[in-house]
């Protein structure tokens, strides 16, 4: 066999534990090394019947097994066909069936315990030198193409395709057209399989074998399918006689459980409604990749049916209101993490909520960021902030919300990290400028709106780092610096009380007054008559 032109030596997997099959299965890249896994057994009896269909170059098998264990399968193999090899797997108190194995001529034996990439992949080259040895290559090798149950999912999903081309494929399937119950059906695993946690190596592993572990139980409960993996995914066409909703719910259950114990990842699911034609489920397909794109925004272990998912079809423009990206901004500007998460949860919930495609949703989410960085821009130095400038495009290439919340809530910290760094060098000076203003302008109307206009920060910021560093707010400070300009005024001129609130900037006569006797302790007549 080969595969994309090159030669490959065929190998069949047998062991009685599903999860050992689909360990050796995805613990490396088997095409890497020239070999190409063709079946799988849970048995003696089953693996030799397999044997003898297949033919494979190499068997791998366990010892102890029901009905025929691996002593005898070695035994009848080496008798079938003594060029192929045979490695087995054995346990530390199993020796003596391992040295039995030998006696039969298997040519190795691997310790399941300490099975590790390295052992394998040493084991593999030795076999694979003796095959070349031997010249037990096959002459004749077949180009490997996509599976023809593949394409005919393809053709099944793609609504530009003809009904009679998923008619043709069906009949050349052997799958009834309409007669028995159909459905979807989609698993997930972008909310634990992301670049962030694995390697891009290891998450095709771990897809291949939640992959191998679909197509094992599906084939335990004489399910007809139609499989592929897609991404971080995989979607099935799934047919029965009969189908009920416990059906797939138990199935989903059987996967999740079995992912988390064996994997330590979570999965989402979609399956669309159960129907009694192929070809009305099919014209129904639009829920089933609107309900899919819909798992972005899905807890772990969640399933989505139509029970559950009603698409809105909402704009997520008209649907939101610009308040968020000033909360956020406010709650940057207060240092409030708290308040931050508050936000962005909020946030996520609504769209999620709203039922947003996920794409609208990362391109809102996108905006807001980059509106962010360009009301912060003053405190990211190029050099330093450049990470932060990434963030927008970071948010496009999410899979799940989780990693989106956490992006934003990453953005979030290295903004407050760098306003803290920059408040220190900045702050002193920006606050200084604004109280040259004051003293210059004291007599005019100045508000904090204005204030931070002219300093480039926003009134909340502004507002923070007054208080920061002045012990003081705004209002406060500029009442007592036009107090004392009273006091002035009082000591040194005849001008009456009416003309004094007016000329240092006070608007009304009577709250003149009343800040003047908070602040200096006595009313304004109680003063002047104290300088006489």
């Amino acid at each position: 066999m080969s595969f994309g032109g090159t030669k490959m030596y065929k190998v069949l997997i047998v062991d009685d534990e599903m999860i050992v099959r689909i360990g050796l299965k995805s613990m490396i890249d088997w095409n890497a090394y020239e070999f190409e896994i063709i079946g799988e057994s849970g048995n003696g009896e089953d693996a030799f019947n397999k044997f003898l269909t297949l033919k494979p170059d190499l068997v791998i098998t366990d010892i102890k097994m029901p009905k025929k264990d691996g002593l005898w399968l070695t035994r009848k193999i080496k008798e079938t066909n003594k060029d192929t090899q045979v490695i087995v797997l054995t346990c530390y108190d199993e020796f003596d069936y391992a040295r039995e194995a030998l006696k039969f001529q298997a040519s190795d034996y691997i310790l399941k315990a300490e099975l590790e990439e390295d052992d394998l992949v040493a084991t593999l080259k030795r076999i694979k030198e003796k095959l070349d040895r031997e010249g037990k290559k096959e002459e004749s090798h077949i180009q490997v193409d996509i599976k023809k149950e593949e394409l005919a999912l393809g053709r099944f999903l793609s609504i530009e395709k003809s009904e009679e081309d998923v008619i043709k494929d069906f009949s050349n399937l052997n799958i009834p057209i309409e007669g028995w119950n159909y459905c979807c059906f989609q698993l997930d695993f972008s909310i634990s399989l992301h670049e962030g946690a694995y390697s891009q190596e290891q998450i095709k592993s771990m897809i291949l074998a939640c992959h191998e572990l679909m197509i094992n139980k599906l084939e335990e409960e004489k399910w007809i399918y139609l499989i592929k993996p897609f991404g971080n995914s995989i979607t099935c066409f799934l047919a029965k006689e009969k189908i009920h909703e416990r059906d797939i719910k138990l199935l989903f259950e059987f996967i999740k459980k079995s992912v988390e114990q064996y994997f330590n990842i979570a999965v989402t699911g979609v399956c669309t409604d159960i129907y009694s034609k192929a070809l009305v489920l099919r014209a129904e397909i639009d829920w089933f990749y609107k309900a899919i794109d819909y798992l972005f925004y899905c807890n772990p272990g969640e399933m989505i049916t139509s029970k559950v998912y009603h698409p809105k079809g909402k704009n997520v423009r008209t649907a939101f209101s610009q308040e968020y990206k000033k909360d956020w901004i406010h709650s940057i500007e207060e240092s409030d993490l708290e308040k931050i998460d508050e936000i962005l949860l909020k946030l996520i919930n609504e769209l999620k909520t709203n039922n947003i495609p996920s794409m609208d949703g990362k391109l809102y989410i996108s905006h807001m960021l980059g509106d962010i960085i360009e009301r912060f821009e003053f405190c990211l130095a190029q050099d330093e902030g450049e990470k932060i400038y990434e963030h927008p495009k970071y948010s496009l290439n999410t899979n799940h919300m989780s990693s989106l919340l956490q992006i934003m809530r990453d953005f979030s910290k290295e903004i407050l990290e760098r306003l803290e760094v920059s408040g220190t060098e900045n702050s002193v000076y920006l606050i200084q400028k604004v109280k040259d203003y004051i003293d210059e302008h004291y007599q005019e109307k100045i508000t904090l709106e204005d204030m931070a206009d002219y300093v480039g920060l926003s009134k909340y910021y502004l507002s923070y780092l007054f208080k920061k560093e002045e012990g003081t707010n705004f209002v406060s400070y500029i009442n007592k610096k036009r107090i004392e300009k009273a006091k002035e005024y009082l000591r040194d001129t005849n001008n009456t009380v009416s003309q004094i609130y007016d000329l240092v900037g006070f608007s009304d006569q009577q709250y003149f007054s009343k800040t003047f006797k908070k602040i200096v302790g006595m009313t304004v007549t109680e003063y002047r008559r104290n300088l006489k």
